[in-house]
């Protein structure tokens, strides 16, 4: 029968409890791979804040919508008509608003929950941070425009390039030059 030595784990579940620990989901740590994945949850409740701050703004404040899109079709929005010109208007209003919003959820979900604040102080960090969201969305805008002109891709496609385009972007800048780790 084999002794236990409590310096060392005695069985495959305390040896699961520990990596389990070292991979936190609900801790701050530094831990690469934990922090990605609390990252990658920070960033999808960011998503959608921004996504349902958009189809709210959308359809009630600056309208954006027509008629014949699933979404006003399927919750039976009512919308009105607008010519292109000015739904064009209104949809750069509403993205404007619901970058700053879901940055700013992103940014204290990242700064609280993901990574290390204090290498700058608030005001650069959160300045960094949107300054950083920008060039990931140029990035991967560019990016995704360039794929449907240049290969003749979906939408989809190019979008899913600008999801990873920006996420990992994001990420770094975030991990290695605006937060501590």
């Amino acid at each position: 029968m084999r002794m236990c030595n409590h310096n060392k784990n005695c069985s495959s579940a305390a040896g699961a409890k520990n990596v389990m620990k070292r991979i936190s989901f609900f801790e701050r740590t530094t831990n690469p791979v934990g922090q990605f994945f609390r990252y990658l949850i920070a960033g999808g409740i960011s998503a959608v804040v921004e996504i349902v701050l958009f189809v709210l703004l959308a359809w009630k404040v600056f309208p954006a919508l027509r008629e014949d899109e699933w979404l006003v079709r399927f919750f039976n929005l009512s919308v009105a008509p607008l010519d292109s010109v000015h739904r064009a208007f209104n949809f750069a209003a509403c993205m404007t608003i619901t970058f700053f919003v879901s940055n700013w959820v992103g940014y204290v979900m990242n700064a609280r929950w993901v990574f290390i604040p204090g290498r700058h102080s608030r005001k650069k960090e959160l300045l960094l941070f949107y300054a950083v969201s920008l060039l990931s969305y140029l990035s991967g805008v560019l990016l995704g425009s360039s794929l449907i002109a240049l290969f003749e891709t979906t939408g989809i496609t190019a979008y899913v390039a600008m999801a990873v385009v920006s996420v990992l972007i994001n990420y770094s800048f975030r991990k290695f030059l605006i937060f501590k780790g």
